[in-house]
């Protein structure tokens, strides 16, 4: 199956030398105590490899499966290494992971009635579901999609479109210009990818995550991660938390610098709109 995983910048995790393209098996796999692990959900990579000073790999694992109930850590007895994928690439991952799990939670609906599923797809079309592991996506311009049950998800693709979800372990996903995502459950995540976009958590142990251009990410919770990795993104957060940011170079696509910082109330404060300029973490002066 298709995973990712973190290592620091030399590719070791955990004292084991990997290399890109190599293929490795052990004889035993026990999450959290043996084999070789990642993750099926890109962002659960930040967990345990800090944007700041890691690297990041899509990885094929198969042979014996152990599963992790905290997260979606797998270990397995046999591992395949990938090509680098970098932050924007865990970004683009987990925004199709998210499409992924609406399209199996729509599937699944149909045989169980204690899961809804809405679709829409029409010019400022809307969709909204309650049930737990609902489903909610639109893909019309100026739409919107909303769901309040734990672990479910809400994604759109439309043009100034929105996500917003309120259970917990949900994910709200946008790629929409101008779009939003937002998402208030313990352990949510929020990504958007179109330029002047904007993502919000606001419970414990969620993620906000925006890669476009000029786009925004913020979070109101301390126990929270904030990461905009966009051209002149900016991000912001409250004391405890932690902001990651990216800086580009001007006219290419080419990647200078990804640094992450925690709101301390003094060096980094709080509530305060930042964006990353020559390596640093500089506040936005709003115009």
């Amino acid at each position: 199956m298709k995973t990712y995983k973190g290592f620091n910048k030399d590719m070791t995790c955990r004292g084991f030398q990997y290399e890109e393209g190599k293929e490795y098996e052990t004889d035993e796999a026990v999450c959290c105590q043996s084999g070789f692990h990642a993750c099926e959900m890109p962002l659960d990579v930040f967990k345990y490899y800090a944007p700041s000073k890691s690297v990041y790999h899509e990885v094929e694992q198969y042979g014996d499966i152990s599963r992790d109930d905290e997260d979606t850590k797998i270990s397995s007895t046999n591992i395949k290494i990938g090509t680098e994928i970098g932050i924007a690439g865990i970004v683009k991952a987990q925004i199709d992971f998210i499409k992924n799990k609406i399209k199996k939670t729509k599937e699944k609906a149909e045989s169980e009635e204690d899961i809804e599923s809405a679709a829409t797809s029409g010019f400022r079309s809307s969709a909204a579901t309650s049930g737990d592991w609902s489903s909610a996506a639109t893909s019309g311009l100026r739409s919107s999609a909303v769901t309040s049950g734990d672990e479910s998800s809400a994604a759109t693709s439309g043009f100034r479109s929105s996500a917003a979800t309120s259970g917990n372990w949900s994910s709200a996903a946008t790629s929409g210009l101008r779009s939003s995502a937002a998402t208030s459950g313990n352990g949510s995540c929020a990504v958007t990818s179109g330029d002047w976009s904007s993502a919000a958590t606001s419970d414990d142990g969620s993620c906000a995550v925006t890669s476009g251009d000029w786009s925004s990410a913020a979070t109101s919770n301390k126990n929270a991660i904030v990461i905009a990795c966009g051209k002149k993104a900016k991000a912001k957060g409250v004391k405890g938390s932690f902001l990651v940011l990216t800086e580009w170079n001007e006219g290419s696509t080419e990647l200078l610098c990804a640094k992450m910082e925690r709101v301390d109330g003094e060096k980094i404060k709080s509530d305060t709109w930042y964006r990353l300029e020559n390596g640093e973490f500089v506040e936005v002066v709003e115009k």
